[in-house]
């Protein structure tokens, strides 16, 4: 079942097709959506989620050191 988020971007983004990641910057300005929105059965989604806190927490890390 498609949720209301993935409902919105494939809305949005209809003509286009692209991912919602290369909407916000996480990946490639062109990639292409091939899952029809449907983010929860998205490989490429659940790898960006799966990273997320670890580059979070490196992020995190630089901040400190550089501020020490």
């Amino acid at each position: 079942m498609r949720t209301t988020e993935s409902l919105r971007l494939s809305e949005l983004t209809a003509t286009q097709g692209l991912c919602k990641h290369a909407l916000t910057g996480d990946a490639p300005a062109g990639k292409l959506c091939a899952n029809c929105y449907d983010c929860a059965k998205c490989e490429y989604d659940q790898m960006l989620e799966d990273t997320r806190h670890v580059v979070r927490a490196r992020i995190q890390s630089a901040l400190l050191l550089k501020a020490a």
